[in-house]
């Protein structure tokens, strides 16, 4: 194994400065996924399964100074054992986050080091643009450009107005249409990804986030659900939250489904968010 095994997942020259800068000779890792108290974490030696030390425990002053998936961090191997220790989380560069309650420390870190956040949507009648305006609030907060999927274009018999409703509420993001069913659009999407970025994907349950996933990455990775009949809603299926690689080198992190967003900070105007949007695209086009 070699450094091209954290290069395919992100790392950049960016990284290695924010690494030397960190001062501590332990090998850096991601996090690429979360099950409890273990996460499974890529290092240049492959994968290895990890637990947050004790010291880093009981110096975080906050549960969103503990690691998540997306974030790089230094490891140990524990002698005679195959699991790691995390010892120290690289500073963040972005960040996707909920607050759990109206208390600041609650903060909830959904993903760490997202390049893009893919709000997906479904185009049936549970369209809802204003859940599309405050996942966009999470994109302003973390300084993450977003990427507007409005999927099931085959159930939409109205695409013209919906195309001008999105673009009159969200002039400023990136929008792609498409079908799962038919595969329409699916090809503009993929297209749409960079090679060694991270994309975070977020939308309530049944929109087809975990489909899009399973299509960019060229086989079944990720479980999904029936959505019921009498109200459209998905079956909650993704329950952790994972890294994987899709066909074209882009990072692909699936969320599970959100029954209920509560946001970091105050609630911005919408003038503010699409400020916000921009100066987000324009740090990512920068780095």
């Amino acid at each position: 194994m070699s450094q091209d095994l954290l290069t395919g997942y992100g790392w950049t020259s960016h990284w290695d400065e924010v690494y030397r800068k960190a001062g501590i000779t332990m090998p850096p890792g991601r996090v690429i996924g979360q099950y409890g108290q273990f996460l499974k974490c890529i290092t240049a030696q492959g994968e290895i399964k990890t637990e947050v030390s004790g010291r880093l425990s009981y110096s975080a002053d906050k549960p969103a100074d503990l690691p998540v998936t997306g974030d790089w961090v230094l490891v140990l191997m524990e002698e005679e054992t195959d699991t790691g220790l995390i010892y120290h989380v690289l500073p963040r560069r972005s960040w996707v986050a909920r607050r759990r309650t109206a208390n600041p420390r609650n903060e909830q870190i959904l993903a760490a080091n997202v390049d893009s956040l893919c709000i997906v949507s479904a185009l049936d009648n549970t369209l809802n643009l204003n859940r599309v305006e405050r996942y966009l609030l999470l994109v302003a907060a973390g300084q993450v450009e977003p990427l507007l999927l409005f999927n099931k274009l085959d159930q939409c018999g109205n695409l013209k107005e919906v195309q001008t409703r999105v673009q009159d509420r969200f002039p400023t993001a990136a929008v792609q249409y498409l079908s799962c069913t038919t595969g329409e659009g699916l090809t503009e999407t993929k297209e749409a990804l960079k090679s060694r970025n991270t994309y975070g994907f977020v939308g309530p349950s049944g929109v087809g986030k975990s489909t899009i996933i399973n299509f960019l990455i060229g086989e079944e990775k990720q479980k999904t659900g029936d959505v019921r009949d009498r109200d459209h809603r998905g079956r909650h299926v993704t329950s952790s939250r994972e890294l994987f690689l899709a066909r074209n080198g882009a990072v692909l992190l699936d969320t599970p489904g959100l029954r209920e967003l509560v946001l970091t900070g105050e609630e911005s105007s919408l003038d503010e968010v699409h400020g916000a949007i921009e100066r987000a695209a324009t740090e990512t086009r920068s780095r």
